[in-house]
């Protein structure tokens, strides 16, 4: 018999989960380390005692910074969530004709429970 949803499917929603951990961590690190290297660079441009090698080094690690940032935060929005990968094999697999399919089993299913206890309260008035 074969699965109706790949076993794979599952696997790689959770590589997705752990991938969004991953760009969510560099995000957080390379924000918080270009907004420190930003004050540093503001602070040595108000003393104007900052040489320009200490600047050329500060815009380059500022510079690497806000790149990691932006492509971090751009694989944030496009790796979708756990929560959304269910959804999407949710709207993917539920039809309408698998609905009704399904109703009709639930419907049969108390019918038959109705019936048999129908049949346990005749049994207990005899």
């Amino acid at each position: 018999m074969e699965p109706i949803l790949s076993p794979w499917l599952f696997w790689l929603i959770g590589v997705f989960d752990v991938l969004f951990i991953i760009f969510l961590t560099f995000s957080v690190v390379s924000g918080f380390g270009s907004i420190v290297l930003l004050g540093i660079k503001i602070a040595n441009s108000l003393e104007n005692e900052g040489n320009k090698t200490s600047d050329i080094k500060l815009s380059f690690y500022l510079k690497r910074f806000l790149i990691v940032l932006i492509c971090s935060l751009f694989f944030l929005i496009v790796v979708p969530s756990k929560t959304t990968c269910y959804l999407m094999i949710a709207a993917d697999n539920i039809t309408e004709q698998r609905l009704e399919k399904t109703g009709e089993k639930i419907e049969e299913a108390f019918i038959r429970i109705i019936d048999a206890m129908k049949d346990k309260d005749t049994e207990d008035t005899d």
